[in-house]
């Protein structure tokens, strides 16, 4: 009987796992909505197993990871609906990476693994300090590159049944949709579950630019710049995409590209 603690900030999310949890041998101890609350049950419950949301308000799941002590460090789950998360997930040696929509039959492979992963002793050692390695050199899922950080390079996305790695760098441009953002390449388009001001605070201002509330453009396909009206200009992709580029940011884009605007 696996002593449980559920965490994610949607309530949806939250009884999903709880029904789901009810068909295993799992003791669920807390079920927490914040980052906060979950580090505190961790603390003072000490269970086995967290199924674990990333994207939080206030504190992401990693900074959650941070905030308890490593002698009550769990084994994880991660719980998203965020793709670009994956490879962090493996890299702290996460039990698993549950991407949201995910079934009873996905869910129950998660559950398993955990089971087997406790029963080693010496694996739950070494994962545990796998864990505390790569916490200690890496920053919060919400955080905007630090000085001498590195600037997004990839994204996991959803391709299909599967997750694929895309380059940032050959990204064309991002399109905001409300608590989404999809993204555009030559010839494909993928959607990310991310905010729009969240992800421009992570790529590098030297390649891409905001030319409008909804858009982010990657310079180096900017092929060239068309007025509009009297204060308005038109931006041309290289592959005939034409983006708008707004009053609000055409100071902006200027201060990247030079004053021709």
């Amino acid at each position: 009987m696996l002593k449980v603690i559920i965490v994610d900030d949607e309530p949806y999310a939250r009884a999903k796992l709880e029904r789901l949890l009810a068909d295993e041998e799992a003791e669920i101890l807390a079920v927490c909505a914040n980052g906060r609350e979950a580090a505190a049950a961790v603390e003072q419950l000490k269970p086995d197993l967290v199924f674990l949301d990333i994207q939080m308000p206030e504190m992401d799941g990693f900074e959650v990871l941070r905030a308890i002590a490593p002698v009550h460090l769990p084994e994880i789950v991660f719980v998203t609906a965020f793709d670009q998360y994956a490879l962090r997930a493996f890299e702290v040696n996460a039990v698993d990476y549950l991407l949201k929509p995910f079934d009873q039959e996905r869910f129950a492979a998660a559950f398993a693994r955990a089971e087997q992963r406790l029963r080693d002793s010496a694996s739950r050692s070494e994962n545990v300090q796998r864990l505390l390695e790569h916490l200690a050199r890496q920053p919060g899922v919400s955080d905007g590159p630090a000085a001498g950080d590195v600037y997004l390079e990839w994204l996991f996305v959803r391709k299909g049944h599967r997750v694929v790695k895309l380059s940032v760098p050959e990204i064309h441009w991002f399109e905001a949709e409300g608590n989404y953002v999809r993204i555009h390449t030559r010839g494909d388009a993928y959607l990310i579950r991310e905010k729009m001001m969240t992800l421009q605070a992570r790529l590098d201002p030297k390649r891409f630019a905001r030319i409008h509330r909804n858009a982010i453009v990657n310079l180096s396909f900017v092929k060239e710049m068309r007025p509009w009206s009297n204060s308005a200009f038109v931006v041309l992709l290289d592959d005939g995409t034409e983006l708008r580029l707004s009053r609000r940011y055409r100071g902006r884009l200027a201060a990247s590209i030079g004053e021709y605007l």
